[in-house]
Order: structure tokens, then C-alpha cells, then sequence
């Protein structure tokens, strides 16, 4: 008989983003749609305290004992999202119990059991090109877990030209792009209405009063529902890679991304090629504010976003975290079955 709880392991804070617990928070609620109990701790710095909803439980449980040791024995698996957890570290939860499953869209460790999950665009033809028999892997978008408030996408009409603009760098900006970015727009897209979207893991705001106008709105903390709302409302935004091009995708809004940190290469590569994105650049490239003008007037025509708006949500249905549950669950229940 299946276990009825599930431990989710992740990781947030000023210096790791917020995307690990965005879309760990995605996966919580689809295995309690399918009747599990879901325990999400989330490791992380004082940044990280402030974010937590009350689903979740502030724990560093890279190294468990006591009580979390207990929980992840009696639990149907675990799944683990990090960055930061070492190899032995992992090794050590898997000896607690061995129905584990770990998403590693970087793929830097090399898995001998258990589910891998990469849903990086493409990453079905890149990722993990020496598999290991045994081991399941769920890879490419596919299997891309969004927040359900983006499963369901807008009828896009695109005006002529782009009235506009959403701009977000996730819940931390932790490359501070956000302050020369509607600068530049405010002085080559004066046209534009500018909404622009700041983390409350932000440190610096003090931008705000010089740059706010009548067509520059700032936006706080938003919810998932607020950021929706804003993307249906917006005909191009410009963000950072990682988890907010798939929330774009999957509301078929095109971007001109920035990759802020290395472990973004392959998505924004992968909605470049698949021809939903473009990239402006790196984070500290010293033409960057140049470049994403270029990309803005690139995307100008009508024709050109809706192109890419199309493929966006061919690639991101909004099915992904039903699909990797349903994967992650028959794996695991079959693991028990033979254990």
C-alpha cells in the first residue's frame, strides 16, 4: 500500500533566487491534487524566511536528522531541488529512503538509481547523454512544472505595434538590471507602458521615485495571479532566464532575455533556438542596454510576436507538473512493489 506523504527538499535566498521554491511549490500542490500529504522544507538565508508561504517549513536539511530523518523514512519518496547539496549529502537521504527523485537541470552529478528531472527546452536530445541503465529520467519541457495560475493561456491579438511592456528579473534582481533597463526604455521607448515587477527579496529600491511616471508602474511582491495578470496585459516583457521564461511561454508572451547566472544557458538557449526568445546578452556585457533596444525593435512587428507567441505555448502547455508526477509516482510505486 502506497505511503501517503511526500518530503520536498529545495532551497532559496538572496544569492540562489527564488526559483527552486516556485517551482517546488508547483509540484507541492499537484501531488496533493492527487490526494498526498506534502512536506516542503526549504533551506536558505534570512531572505528565505521572508518568502516561505505557510506550506512550508523553514529546515537545512542537507545533512537530516532526528525528526526529519523520521519523516523521510515514512514517506511514499523524496524529491530534492538544489543547487547546493553535495553528492554524499544526497547519498545519505537516499539511505534513508530509496524512492528519491531530483531535479538537475545542470546536470553536474552523475545519478546511479532513482528519477532525474531536467525539463530545460531540449534538454530530451542534450541532457544526460550517458544514461545509466535503471535510472529514469524525465526530460525536456515536457515535463516543465509552472504554477497553476499559468496553465490556462490567453487568446493573444498583438496590436500593430507594442503598447506594453513587462519587466521582471525575479524575486531578488541580483544582477540590479532592473534600474538601467527602464531607463533605456524610458529614453528610446518613451511610447511604451512600462510595467516593471521587484521581488520583495530586492534590496535596493531607492530608484523608484526618479524613475516612477505615468507610464512607468512598479509592481511589488506579486502574486502568481498578479504576474499573470500583467503578462496577459503586456505585448513583450524583458526578463532574465530560468523559471519565468517557461511562466512566459506557457502565457505566450515573448521575451528578450539576459542571462543573469551561468546555470541559465541552456533554457535561454533553448527558446532561442526553439524560436519563442531572444537574448540580449549576458548580465555584464558592457553594450547590454544597446543590445536589448535592439532586441525590443526586433520584436516590434506584429508578425514577429506572434510567431514566437505560438511556439511558446506549443512548448509549455501547462500539463508539465501532471505529467512529472504521474511519472514520479508510478516509478516509485513500482520501486515498492519490488522492494
Amino acid at each position: 500500500m502506497m505511503r501517503n506523504s511526500i518530503v520536498i527538499l529545495t532551497e532559496c535566498g538572496e544569492q540562489i533566487g527564488l526559483g527552486h521554491l516556485t517551482r517546488c511549490l508547483s509540484l507541492a500542490q499537484q501531488f496533493q491534487n492527487v490526494g498526498l500529504n506534502v512536506e516542503l522544507w526549504v533551506a536558505g538565508d534570512a531572505t528565505a524566511q521572508d518568502q516561505l508561504p505557510n506550506t512550508a517549513r523553514s529546515i537545512q536539511w542537507y545533512d537530516p536528522s532526528g525528526d526529519t530523518v523520521q519523516k523521510m523514512e515514512n514517506a511514499h519518496g523524496v524529491l530534492i531541488d538544489s543547487f547546493l547539496v553535495s553528492p554524499a549529502q544526497i547519498e545519505r537521504i537516499r539511505t534513508i529512503n530509496s524512492c528519491l527523485a531530483i531535479i538537475d537541470d545542470y546536470y553536474r552529478r552523475r545519478y546511479e538509481s532513482g528519477v532525474v528531472i531536467d525539463w530545460t527546452i531540449g534538454a530530451e536530445d542534450f541532457a544526460y547523454p550517458s544514461k545509466v541503465p535503471g535510472v529514469i529520467y524525465l526530460l525536456g519541457s515536457d515535463y516543465c512544472a509552472i504554477r497553476p495560475d499559468f496553465n490556462n493561456a490567453p487568446t493573444r491579438r498583438f496590436p500593430e505595434a507594442p503598447g506594453n511592456v513587462l519587466v521582471t528579473f525575479g524575486g531578488t534582481d541580483l544582477r540590479k538590471l532592473t534600474e538601467p533597463v527602464v531607463t533605456m526604455l524610458q529614453q528610446k521607448f518613451p511610447q511604451l507602458e512600462k510595467n516593471v515587477v521587484l521581488g520583495s527579496g530586492v534590496k535596493d529600491a531607492t530608484f523608484i521615485p526618479r524613475l516612477q511616471d505615468s507610464r512607468t508602474t512598479f509592481h511589488f511582491s506579486c502574486s502568481a495571479v498578479q504576474m499573470q495578470t500583467l503578462m496577459v496585459k503586456a505585448d513583450l516583457a524583458i526578463c532574465g532566464g530560468g523559471q519565468t521564461l517557461y511562466e512566459l511561454a506557457s502565457q505566450a508572451l515573448p521575451p528578450v532575455a539576459i542571462r543573469v547566472v551561468d546555470n541559465q544557458a541552456d533554457d535561454v538557449r533553448g527558446f532561442v533556438q526553439a524560436g519563442f526568445a531572444l537574448v540580449a546578452g549576458e548580465w555584464n556585457d558592457p553594450d547590454l542596454m544597446s543590445k536589448v533596444a535592439d532586441s525590443v525593435r526586433e520584436l516590434w512587428p506584429e508578425e514577429n510576436r506572434s510567431r514566437r507567441a505560438a511556439i511558446g505555448r506549443q512548448h509549455i502547455d501547462g500539463n508539465g507538473a501532471k505529467r512529472l508526477v504521474a511519472a514520479v509516482l508510478s516509478h516509485w510505486t513500482e520501486h515498492d512493489e519490488h522492494a
